[in-house]
């Protein structure tokens, strides 16, 4: 019974060899670069919705801010997300100005933000819909989160 359960499973755990064998068409450096930065754009994005601990080290007065299992669980599934989909097809939007969007397609950031909102339930730590995508438009626009509308409509 246990090893049925085992072979559904497996399907989502990918061997450090898979990375070369990607749907992406991308360069391996490239693809690899886009991902850190998507990582890198989840953990701001936690940041700023209260999803990590503040933690001090023992042995010094220095401090850091530590993820919680939500914000590893996005990455998590951030990964295996780009391990069935190309980077190409969920990548950079373009932007004619400041609030307004030029491409649909998703991009990295949008899923990012997905996995994001996702995990949060998932690990009972919710989050609101419209405070994920308040925060992640902030912070695709670099600009200051009271800058958004509280009804996320662009005036």
């Amino acid at each position: 019974m246990l090893h049925s359960t085992m072979g559904a499973n497996t399907q989502w755990y990918f061997p450090l060899s898979a990375l070369v064998s990607t749907p992406s068409a991308s360069p391996r450096p490239r693809e690899l670069y886009d991902r850190a930065r998507g990582i890198e754009f989840l953990f701001r994005l936690g940041s700023s919705l209260a999803l990590s601990v503040l933690q001090f080290q023992p042995s010094s007065s220095d401090a850091f801010l530590r993820p919680t299992s939500a914000m590893c669980t996005a990455a998590t599934w951030f990964h295996r997300f780009y391990m069935r989909y190309s980077m190409n097809d969920f990548h950079r939007q373009v932007y004619r100005s400041s609030l307004l969007k030029i491409s649909s397609s998703p991009s990295w950031k949008d899923v990012a933000a997905t996995c994001i909102f996702l995990a949060t339930k998932t690990e009972e730590c919710g989050r609101k819909l419209k405070d994920v995508a308040r925060i992640c438009q902030a912070k695709v626009h670099s600009t200051d989160v009271n800058n958004i509308p509280a009804d996320g409509k662009v005036r």
